[in-house]
């Protein structure tokens, strides 16, 4: 039997080693950075291959997800949101995972994504591979230079 002076103790101690006592939900977090909804470069021009609308959602079962929709003729990609950070009021660090088996052989893959979410725009700073392969770093496609996509906020 432990005795009364344990649980003070382990709350002390996560106080003083910054441990949470009780970590918040995923889905608190994308709801608090104001991620959760439809996103996409251009709400007017419809869903494409170059114009993905991603919704951020919460799943019957509790968990976040992501859904991608690549306009017509392309099956949707699905995706889990498995941890969530919010660095500022503007800033998330996401891990993302894709679970669905229309993603081929990128399918399972894990992605560490740092976005800014402001004035109704969401914009990817940084998107890394579980294999460490950066995609994204400050904003720019790493294979081309080019800067990521500012997204706004579609209304449904």
């Amino acid at each position: 039997m432990r005795s009364p002076g344990y649980a003070g103790i382990v709350v002390a101690l996560c106080l003083l080693t910054g441990v949470p006592a009780m970590a918040e939900s995923v889905l608190s977090v994308l709801s608090r950075a104001r991620l959760l909804g439809t996103w996409a470069a251009s709400c007017s021009a419809g869903a494409s291959t170059n114009n993905w609308f991603v919704t951020w959602y919460a799943a019957s079962n509790g968990t976040a997800r992501r859904r991608s929709l690549r306009g017509p003729g392309q099956p949707p990609l699905d995706g889990a949101i498995d941890s969530a950070e919010l660095l500022s009021p503007t800033l998330i660090r996401v891990r993302m995972r894709n679970d669905d088996p229309n993603w081929g052989n990128v399918n399972g893959r894990v992605y560490d994504v740092l976005m800014d979410i402001s004035g109704g725009h969401q914009r990817t700073i940084s998107s890394v591979g579980g294999d460490g392969q950066v995609i994204i770093r400050d904003g720019k496609f790493v294979s081309s230079g080019s800067p990521s996509v500012v997204a706004e906020r579609c209304v449904q």
